[in-house]
């Protein structure tokens, strides 16, 4: 229960008595409550959690987020725009708002989690990228729920066992002797 006093004041100014305003907010404070709880969970994330509004702007953006995106301080991806999440295709050119996951999903769409070169300054992450339109008070389209992690080292080491085992074929293949 919440109490505020306020005096009560004659007309000579002086104060003849008080005011007493009892407010329950029990359930307001849960509700606070709750909400911190889940932005400490989110901060505490390894994968970087970003919310847009409908428009495409980034309006939270966890500590994995700020560090995938080169952002130094929280906050600095705030009010951003989507097009500063440069997506790349499989060629390394920028990929279109019709083919760029978060823009899908702003729009309704399902997108499918998938693997996604991500350019940030002169360096190319792989980042495993999920979008998801956001639902609030009942009505999709307020926006979007994008996560992703930074996969570079797995992508890395699948291409170094890849050309490990092209390797050994070739010396397996052109071995004058087999190998036993």
């Amino acid at each position: 229960v919440d109490a505020v006093a306020r005096p009560v004041r004659g007309e000579s100014g002086a104060v003849i008595g008080a005011a007493l305003t009892l407010v329950a907010a029990t359930s307001e404070r849960a509700a606070v409550a709750a909400a911190d709880e889940q932005r400490r969970i989110v901060e505490t994330l390894a994968d970087a959690v970003i919310v847009t509004d409908r428009h495409g702007r980034i309006r939270s953006a966890n500590r994995a987020a700020e560090r995938l995106l080169g952002g130094v301080a929280p906050g600095v991806l705030e009010g951003r725009r989507l097009d500063s999440i440069e997506l790349l295709d499989r060629d390394g050119r920028l990929l279109s708002e019709d083919r760029h996951p978060i823009w899908m999903a702003l729009s309704g769409e399902i997108v499918p989690t998938a693997a996604y070169p991500l350019r940030v300054g002169q360096t190319v992450h792989h980042v495993r990228l999920s979008a998801q339109t956001l639902v609030a008070g009942g009505s999709s389209g307020a926006g979007a729920v994008v996560t992703f992690a930074d996969v570079t080292d797995d992508v890395h080491s699948v291409a170094s066992l890849s050309a490990s085992e092209r390797r050994f074929r070739t010396l397996a293949h052109e071995a004058p002797v087999g190998i036993f």
